[in-house]
This record gives C-alpha cells, sequence and structure tokens, in this order.
C-alpha cells in the first residue's frame, strides 16, 4: 500500500459537493509537462476525482508570498 500523500488526505477530508482552494508550491519541469491547456490536473491519475489547477507565479512573487508568511 502506498501512503496517502498530505494533499491526497486534506482532499478526502473534504465533504462531497463542497468547494474550497488549497494553496501548496511545487516546481520542476514536471509541473507544466502534465498540465493541460488549462493548466488543469485531473487526480489521481487511476481515477481522477478531483482537478487541481497550477497558478505560475514569477521569482518576484515567490518572495512576496514568502514573506508575508
Amino acid at each position: 500500500m502506498v501512503p496517502a500523500s498530505g494533499l491526497v488526505t486534506a482532499l478526502e477530508a473534504n465533504p462531497a459537493g463542497m468547494r474550497w482552494n488549497l494553496g501548496a508550491h511545487g516546481s520542476g519541469d514536471a509541473d507544466r509537462e502534465t498540465v493541460d491547456s488549462h493548466d488543469r490536473l485531473r487526480v489521481p491519475p487511476d481515477d481522477p476525482r478531483y482537478t487541481l489547477r497550477r497558478v505560475w507565479l514569477s521569482n518576484e512573487r515567490k518572495r512576496v508570498i514568502l514573506r508575508l508568511l
């Protein structure tokens, strides 16, 4: 059995039908290579139940956000 990631654990706790936003940081080429033309990704790949939308941030925007945390 593969342990659940933090994202999966958070999503599974969400009541069905409820809409909400979750912010997370990711980096690397795989992020850009796996999204569709609308920057969305359906997960989990074997049984898609959620849609993630990637928001691309400039390095300056990342620095501003990190200062706010």
